[in-house]
């Protein structure tokens, strides 16, 4: 039995659908009348065409929009920025207690998730090798110790400060 091949004239593709190719086929379907009022329909009511709402939709599961989106993001972000895994992350969050490094409290005052501190000597800037990572810190304690420069020496004369001016 001979197989069917498109009815458009030059083109020698396999039969798809109403003795078209595919290529053909699809190339049809866009111009019909039927298919442009349902586009139309579709667009109204959603305000953008079908494909760009699939894509989007795409975008925001890979961008976090959802929840296994935002943790395959955190996943991405402290694996690049610091070059620890989550798994490395509740390591370290279990070692010192399950808090911050410097006040133990759980999370950040504004909610947020304790950030991690690493040695600014080995790696200047936001990014860190993944080996000089010293612990995890809320907020305060971070800026805190940025604020100092990391700087045990001033960290130490703010304590004496501290202890002298206290009533």
């Amino acid at each position: 039995m001979a197989q069917r091949t498109c009815s458009v004239e030059e083109c020698d593709r396999p039969h798809y659908g109403k003795g078209l190719c595919e290529r053909c086929y699809n190339a049809a379907r866009r111009v019909t009348p039927e298919y442009k009022a349902a586009h139309r329909v579709y667009q109204a009511a959603y305000g953008v065409r079908p494909h760009a709402a699939a894509a989007r939709r795409a975008r925001n599961v890979s961008r976090g929009a959802t929840a296994e989106g935002k943790a395959a993001e955190r996943a991405r972000d402290i694996l690049r920025k610091y070059g620890i895994t989550p798994a490395d992350y509740d390591a370290i969050l279990i070692a010192q207690g399950g808090g911050c490094a410097g006040c133990g409290a759980a999370t950040s005052r504004d909610g947020r998730r304790l950030a991690v501190d690493h040695d600014h000597r080995c790696c200047p800037g936001s990014r860190s090798c993944g080996k000089c990572v010293r612990g995890l810190l809320c907020t305060n304690c971070n800026r805190g110790l940025g604020r100092l420069a990391d700087d045990p020496a001033r960290l130490s004369r703010l304590i004496d400060y501290l202890d002298r001016t206290s009533r």
